[in-house]
């Protein structure tokens, strides 16, 4: 039984995994470059929407030199939607399968056309060789098959209990009648020509985030924060999750001070950030834009609201093995890889830092076509 890992980082800042029954470098094998766009889709829309939150809640003083010093455990959060949650692909688009997936297609038809139990599996073999041949299947070894497919069923963080559908083109399926017994099969019936992948959704209602973050400042104006997981290794197969990204903020007050007649601080930043689970998925993300922010109450007992502008761009690359069952009962394995951007360009972060003491807590929402919140708790000196 294999392992399913969730990418799923407790705000602790350790890279744990909740244990089901596939990982998710196998629910993406059952599905060639085409399926697994649409099936992972909603990944990268979560996951690189929390990669650019929670990097900023306070603009840098405008000094030459200060002491400013932030140890935080912030962590961040995307809600899926139900649209989320399903996909469906009505234009055919190409994939590979192979004739055990075809086979497993005869094996449903045969089972269900009340064939005498004796004589199913020679009308399997015969069925499954017809459709094979319509379908242009190649090799007696690769027994690999390029057709058309429509495709429906439950996304990476869908049902658990769904499984994704394809349905293969039904051109040159003419209706099949078998030599031996004369039954007689509709083969341009939609019902009849559905295969199921084996791949199921993930039921994830939100997908989090959590990472440890330094800041560290000022000097003219500017503070630098650097985010971070350590190396962990979750996997034997899959290897080792890690999480790093920088961040700069600066005053333009420092050089500026025209800007001083401003009832608020600013500062314009901007942050870059890599996230790794193996060689299995790589994501890289961006922001860029203009934060403000005001203090009310002194340096250790204070309330700083914040708002800001900013835009951002995220890729998700997914590289995995395709896996297709071979009749010698071998598997080829078919490299797969694709890009999936994020969908956000742009986001307005709304947010309250609350000062006390020596601890610094700030949470925020952020308005962006996907939306999010993200929390953090620091120690500050």
């Amino acid at each position: 039984m294999k392992k399913f890992l969730i990418l799923c980082i407790f705000l602790a800042g350790i890279s744990a995994m909740w244990a089901k029954d596939d990982d998710i470098s196998s629910m993406l094998g059952g599905l060639g470059e085409s399926l697994g766009k649409s099936y992972a889709g909603p990944l990268p829309e979560g996951f690189c929407t929390n990669m650019n939150s929670g990097w900023f809640n306070k603009a840098p003083e405008d000094e030459i030199l200060g002491f400013d010093l932030e140890l935080s455990l912030v962590g961040m959060g995307t809600k899926f939607e139900e649209s989320d949650k399903t996909f469906e692909i009505n234009n055919p688009v190409p994939i590979t399968i192979s004739k055990e997936m075809v086979r497993n297609l005869a094996t449903d038809l045969v089972e269900g056309n009340n064939v005498p139990e004796g004589a199913q599996r020679g009308e399997i073999t015969r069925l499954t060789d017809y459709i094979w041949e319509k379908l242009d299947g190649e090799g007696d070894e690769k027994t690999i098959g390029n057709v058309n497919v429509t495709a429906y069923g439950p996304t990476v963080v869908g049902s658990e209990e769904d499984e994704v559908m394809i349905v293969i083109d039904n051109s040159g399926l003419t209706n099949y009648t078998d030599s031996v017994t004369g039954s007689n099969y509709k083969l341009s019936d939609v019902k009849n020509r559905t295969i199921k992948s084996g791949v199921t959704g993930l039921d994830l209602p939100i997908l989090p985030l959590g990472a440890f973050q330094i800041s560290l400042g000022t000097l003219y104006g500017t503070r630098g924060t650097f985010r971070f997981l350590p190396p962990i290794d979750v996997d034997e197969k899959i290897g080792k999750v890690s999480y790093y990204g920088g961040a700069l903020q600066h005053n333009p007050k420092m050089f500026l001070p025209a800007l001083d007649i401003l009832p608020f601080d600013l500062d314009v930043s901007g942050s870059y950030q890599i996230f790794k689970l193996g060689s299995i998925i790589k994501s890289t993300a961006w922001t860029a834009g203009m934060n403000v922010s005001r203090k009310f109450g002194w340096d250790f007992l204070n309330l700083t609201p914040y708002a800001g502008v900013m835009l951002e761009s995220s890729t998700m690359k997914f590289s995995y093995d395709y896996e297709l069952d071979l009749d010698n009962g071998e598997t080829e394995k078919i490299p797969i890889s694709f890009d999936v951007d994020g969908p956000n360009k742009y986001r307005i972060p709304l947010g309250l830092g609350v000062r006390l003491g020596i601890l610094n807590i700030s949470g925020e929402y952020f308005f962006a076509k996907q939306s999010g919140f993200s929390a953090a708790v620091a120690v500050a000196f």
